[in-house]
């Protein structure tokens, strides 16, 4: 039994797996589904900016990583008359962009230790993953041995694939996306264990906790069990049918994201929804890692696909997308006041609780700011900057460097961020343009009109995702 960071691997559980065949050599595949094209340029996206962020900045920068694609399949997906590349072939062409964006710029870099590991269980998948690795261009991969392609069961080449990882050391990314069910809070414990490591795995609604809290309502045992997950805000709750589609859907998430943060360690856990329409979600990703900068550059991504409006109402908030919302013919004329509008919100919900922890302490440095409130909003670092600088320069927070308060708009990740002493407008020279000064009233407003729902806290949108 290996023995990973302090913990000893123990036996991963095993559930059936589909049988039919997808992928073969011979030209068949799967239809590229919408939810699963999004899924495939979030995964992209993000490897491309992770590579650039550990690759690419500051003297310690990575020399070594490594991706896990764990339940990998064939490579490839027909779209129409189109052929498009799957996970493993977005994932190397994803490390490729990025470390060809850190060269362009350092060239002076040293190449990068990278590695690929693409699990499946049947044969006929492997082998047409090898096929399409080498139409990709990516031939020299797996001659040099730098790509390896393994037909096997996940779980049975878990403890060996955990071993080889932690054995390379450096940084290590796991993609989680299995063909039904799998033991994923197992896999993502132990894979979070070692260091440098983080998790994106693909989280079934239906295979989640939605039929566990119907069971478990309908058995009368409905409060112990969201007791126990730590969801006890519903605990007026009688019947989960009771709730609307929404509701229904907040308490799902908050249920699932609860569980992980509870079953896997991790530190940071965050989601993001792919739905058909608003009554009906395929699944959530779900990002898990220790390091609060993965969480930023994550967003980031999540960022760039998100086409839902008014996402700011869960006690744990999230970022989804919409298959429906894309196919509307107004869609593109709508999507940029529908990111202004979130943006927004997300920098008025950033400013709240960066004010409720302010209240509590006599100030903390910035760069703890961003993990003790990651969990309450769906910001980036870049805006939590934003919201620094124009609470300073409104007078409203204050900058202390070296036990002295400041007057700058630049802020270092050492400086202690507290509210402001004695109230005044503070002009800093580096800002160009007038000084913001914003209305204390308008912190408890929120860009979506919301009302009061008997969820306690959480308040519900008059959202209509087929209307907007």
């Amino acid at each position: 039994m290996a023995v990973i960071g302090s913990r000893q691997v123990r036996k991963i559980r095993k559930f059936p797996k589909k049988k039919k065949v997808q992928w073969t050599t011979d030209g068949q595949m799967p239809d590229l589904q919408s939810h699963t094209e999004i899924k495939h340029c979030l995964l992209e996206s993000y490897l491309e900016d992770w590579v650039i962020k550990l690759a690419g900045t500051g003297v310690r920068s990575t020399k070594t990583i490594t991706l896990v694609d764990a339940f990998c399949g064939g490579g490839v997906y027909r779209d129409g008359t189109c052929r498009q590349p799957g996970s493993p072939i977005r994932i190397i062409r994803a490390i490729e962009k990025g470390w060809n964006a850190v060269k362009e710029s350092q060239p002076y870099k040293e190449d990068l230790n990278i590695a690929y590991r693409f699990i499946d269980a049947r044969q006929e998948h492997a082998d047409c993953l090898k096929q399409e690795i080498r139409k990709a261009g990516y031939e020299k991969l797996l001659d040099r041995g730098i790509c390896q392609v393994i037909t096997e069961d996940f779980e049975d080449d878990f403890e060996m694939c955990l071993d080889w990882v932690q054995q390379r050391g450096g940084h290590s990314f796991f993609f989680l996306d299995p063909f039904g069910q799998a033991d994923l809070h197992s896999m993502a414990r132990y894979i979070l264990n070692i260091k440098g490591s983080e998790v994106l795995l693909n989280h079934m609604f239906q295979d989640g906790y939605k039929r566990s809290i119907i069971r478990a309502f309908n058995q009368g045992d409905g409060h112990n069990h969201l007791a126990k997950h730590n969801i006890e805000e519903y605990s007026w709750l009688e019947s989960f049918e009771e709730l609307s589609i929404i509701e229904q859907q907040a308490l799902t998430q908050d249920s699932t994201l609860a569980i992980y943060r509870v079953k896997s360690d991790a530190k940071f856990v965050w989601n993001f929804a792919l739905l058909k329409s608003k009554d009906h979600i395929y699944n959530y990703l779900v990002h898990l890692s220790n390091n609060a900068t993965a969480v930023s550059v994550m967003r980031q991504s999540l960022w760039k696909y998100n086409n839902l409006n008014f996402q700011f109402h869960y006690p744990i908030y999230g970022l989804g997308y919409c298959a429906k919302l894309d196919n509307r013919e107004d869609f593109q004329l709508d999507l940029f006041d529908i990111k202004e509008q979130n943006h927004q919100a997300c920098r008025e919900r950033v400013l709240v609780e960066v004010d409720k922890h302010l209240h509590r302490t006599d100030g903390f440095e910035f760069k703890d700011v961003y993990a003790r409130t990651i969990d309450y909003h769906p910001a980036t670092r870049e805006d939590l900057m934003f919201v620094s600088r124009e609470e300073v320069i409104s007078g409203n927070w204050e900058i202390i460097r070296d036990g002295k308060p400041i007057c700058t708009s630049r802020i270092n990740n050492r400086d202690i961020i507290r509210h402001a002493r004695a109230r005044q407008l503070v002009f800093l020279p580096e800002v160009s343009g007038r000084v913001h000064q914003r209305k204390r009233a308008s912190r408890q407003s929120s860009v979506a009109q919301t009302k009061n729902s008997s969820l306690g806290q959480i308040q519900i949108p008059d959202v209509n995702l087929d209307t907007q």
